[in-house]
């Protein structure tokens, strides 16, 4: 009995050690989404451009909760919510954000907590998250047209880029006039052209 007592207390020994020894790896990178549903699809559309230019398959999280656990064991993260001054407190950022951000704005901010970076995308309301979520896309190299994105030939290694920017509409409305003097112009739009264009406006 004591034989067998000192072969599983040797054995024990020996996978504290190997814990200790090697942790746990770091998750691979992810994006954390708060809040609302419709900042999933933003979650989506960044994963997706993401993707086109690195091979790089991001994680998604939904978490209203502090992000230390979360960011203690991921490496790079991109975190997508609405300013909110209770929620933005409570996360800890560890940068002030102003109190106040006009409607459609956003806030991309690049940080290095829990010996991990982050790229915070804070929006001023849904529309701003978005914004911020293609804002994100053009860092990795991608460009939008009416016509159509434009995808580097040429994919990268995945690296959150280093930002510290806030933008904010110009113009309260904005959208396009499309000119009907030539033979491809609206009046010739059918249903698939029509919405290649309002989805594609959003960009």
């Amino acid at each position: 009995i004591k034989s067998s007592t000192m072969q599983t207390f040797s054995a024990f020994s020996a996978l504290v050690w190997i814990f200790a020894r090697f942790p746990a790896e770091a998750k691979p990178p992810g994006i954390v989404w708060y809040q609302k549903q419709q900042h999933l699809f933003a979650a989506k559309e960044i994963r997706r451009y993401v993707y086109h230019t690195t091979k790089q398959w991001l994680h998604l999280h939904n978490s209203n909760d502090s992000l230390s656990d979360l960011l203690k064991t991921q490496d790079k993260a991109i975190v997508l919510h609405e300013h909110d001054p209770a929620l933005t407190d409570r996360l800890s950022l560890g940068f002030r954000i102003r109190q106040k951000m006009g409607e459609q704005s956003y806030l991309l901010k690049t940080t290095h907590l829990h010996e991990s970076t982050q790229l915070f995308a804070i929006g001023a309301d849904s529309t701003g998250v978005l914004y911020a979520a293609y804002a994100i896309a053009e860092k990795f190299g991608i460009r939008f047209r009416l016509y159509g994105d434009i995808i580097p030939e040429t994919t990268s290694e995945f690296c959150l880029p280093d930002v510290d920017e806030f933008s904010e509409p110009t113009f309260e409305i904005r959208g396009l006039q499309p000119f009907h003097d030539f033979p491809e112009g609206p009046d010739w739009w059918g249903e698939n052209e029509y919405k290649a264009v309002t989805t594609q406006i959003r960009q």
